[in-house]
């Protein structure tokens, strides 16, 4: 397949599209082929997975981590993939390996066989997060898709849990999401290298909060059923969360920074201290 086979362009997309979908600073980045990463990556796989359960912070984990390799300058390319199959990662592992990027999946179910082939011949970072299930039931009931959570829903976290190197807790994030995000941070590129760049990780928090979303006419790129570079639904956040962040006042940073960091910094004037739990993507 070639690299352009990886990329989704609108035509047959689909809400379970497979494929490749970048914003245009990802774009840009990955063009440049040879692009110098701004920070140094601890010892991890260049294969990273988000297998968090539905309804946990599992959107909030995915886009953390994508706009944390993208804000330092770096190549990640990321994807949904429904049921992981070894020849779809090794694809999708040569494709990135070939302009020295890394690979990142969104997925929630387990299959028993990932215990054989995808962690014995990939070593994926394995990155989770997880909720009390009273607040997952109600995230469940509140999007319209049972008043029961499905039969494997804490069976396959954990399994996944069994595998992983980092598991955050939802309630965590939305009490503290910037400690959270931090701690992420300095698990995927280590503790002195985000202590050198606490800029970029301020940067994504703040954009974390104001991820584009769905505006309809088709599951295409930035519309439709679901947004497919962020992965998020028009329905992923309460309408009083949409209230909460529509009020919440945005500003450029003036701090002194690179021109890239001024085009992608915000600042909040309002104090955000009090958000409620349905205040981050699930």
């Amino acid at each position: 397949m070639s690299a352009a086979g990886f990329d989704c362009y609108g035509s047959y997309c689909h809400e379970e599209c497979e494929l490749r979908h970048l914003d245009e600073i990802e774009t840009s980045i990955r063009r440049r082929n040879s692009a110098v990463p701004s920070v140094h990556p601890s010892n991890h796989s260049n294969l990273i997975i988000c297998a968090a359960p539905e309804r946990s912070g599992s959107t909030w984990l995915y886009n953390a981590i994508r706009l944390l390799y993208r804000d330092c300058g770096m190549i990640c390319d990321s994807y949904w993939i429904h049921a992981l199959r070894k020849d779809a990662i090794e694809a999708r592992l040569r494709e990135a390996e070939r302009v020295g990027g890394i690979v990142l999946v969104k997925t929630h179910e387990w299959n028993e066989s990932y215990s054989d082939w995808l962690v014995q011949t990939f070593r994926p970072t394995i990155i989770l997060t997880h909720r009390d299930l009273h607040g997952v039931v109600k995230s469940y009931r509140r999007v319209g898709w049972s008043d029961n959570l499905p039969a494997n829903y804490v069976a396959d976290h954990l399994k996944w849990k069994d595998i992983c190197s980092l598991d955050l807790k939802y309630e965590d994030i939305v009490s503290n999401g910037l400690a959270q995000l931090q701690k992420l941070a300095q698990h995927l590129f280590g503790t002195n290298v985000c202590s050198a760049r606490q800029d970029v990780i301020e940067c994504v928090y703040f954009q974390l909060l104001d991820l584009d979303r769905p505006s309809g006419g088709g599951a295409h790129i930035g519309g439709g059923a679901v947004h497919q570079v962020t992965k998020i639904w028009p329905h992923h956040v309460s309408d009083e969360t949409r209230k909460v962040i529509s009020h919440l006042t945005l500003a450029k940073s003036k701090d002194e920074r690179g021109s890239e960091d001024k085009k992608m910094g915000y600042r909040f004037k309002d104090n955000t201290s009090n958000h409620n739990e349905e205040e981050i993507d699930e």
